[in-house]
C-alpha cells in the first residue's frame, strides 16, 4: 500500500552559517531504494520547518520556500544516485521532519475531512487533489472505521485536479463521541495507489 514512507532520522550534520543571523545548514547522507518499478516515483517530503528554507539534493537546488509554515515536497526520482546528500538551509534549530516517500504515478494531495451537520443529518465532506498521471480514471473510496461511506471517480492531472464529495447520511450510532478513523483510498482496479488516514471525533466543534 502506498505511500511507502522512510523517515530520514538523525544524526544530521549542522553547520552554523557565517551570516550572523542564526541560519544553519543541515546535511544528511542516505542511500536510494534498491529498486523502483516503472510505475513508482520517489519524493522527498519536509515538515515542521518554518521561515525561509532552501533545499539541495546532490548539489542541485530543489527549491526555496519563503515563510514556510506548511509541509512541502519535491519529486527526486531522476536525481537519485546510489549514495545521496540532502542539504537544508534554515533559520530553525533542527532540520524538521524529512522523509522519502515511494508513490505511484498518481497520488492524493491536501486531503481535508470535515463533519457537516444540517438539521438532524450528519455527513462527511472530503476535499483533495489527485496529482500526477494515470492512463485511466481512478476510483476514490472514503471509509469511516470499516465501512465505505462515499465513492467517486476522479482523473489525475500533473498539477493536481481538485475534487470534493460528501458521504451518505450517517446514522446517529455512527457518530458517537470518541475516536474514529477516516481513510481515503485512491484505487486503480484492485490496486490501492495512495491512502490517507485521519483521526476524527464527532464531538469536536465543527
Amino acid at each position: 500500500m502506498y505511500p511507502h514512507r522512510i523517515r530520514l532520522r538523525g544524526p544530521w550534520d549542522q553547520e552554523l552559517l557565517p551570516s550572523g543571523d542564526g541560519r544553519s545548514r543541515f546535511r544528511r547522507r542516505f542511500g536510494s531504494p534498491s529498486r523502483l518499478d516503472d510505475y513508482e516515483r520517489l519524493w522527498l517530503t519536509f515538515a515542521n520547518i518554518e521561515g525561509d528554507v532552501s533545499v539541495w539534493l546532490n548539489g542541485q537546488l530543489l527549491g526555496r520556500q519563503e515563510n514556510a509554515t506548511n509541509a512541502f515536497e519535491y519529486e527526486v526520482t531522476t536525481l537519485l544516485r546510489p549514495r545521496n546528500e540532502v542539504v537544508i538551509e534554515t533559520g530553525e534549530e533542527s532540520s524538521g521532519d524529512v522523509a522519502m516517500q515511494i508513490r505511484r504515478t498518481a497520488f492524493l494531495r491536501s486531503v481535508s475531512v470535515r463533519v457537516e451537520r444540517s438539521a438532524d443529518v450528519t455527513r462527511l465532506h472530503i476535499s483533495s487533489e489527485v496529482a500526477g498521471t494515470a492512463e485511466r480514471p481512478l476510483e476514490l473510496y472514503v471509509v469511516l472505521d470499516r465501512s465505505t461511506v462515499a465513492y467517486a471517480v476522479a482523473e489525475a492531472a500533473p498539477e493536481g485536479r481538485m475534487f470534493t464529495l460528501s458521504s451518505e447520511d450517517l446514522p446517529p450510532e455512527r457518530c458517537q463521541a470518541g475516536p474514529h478513523v477516516v481513510r481515503v483510498d485512491l484505487v486503480d482496479g484492485a490496486n490501492v495507489w495512495y491512502t490517507v488516514e485521519q483521526a476524527l471525533d464527532f464531538s469536536a466543534p465543527p
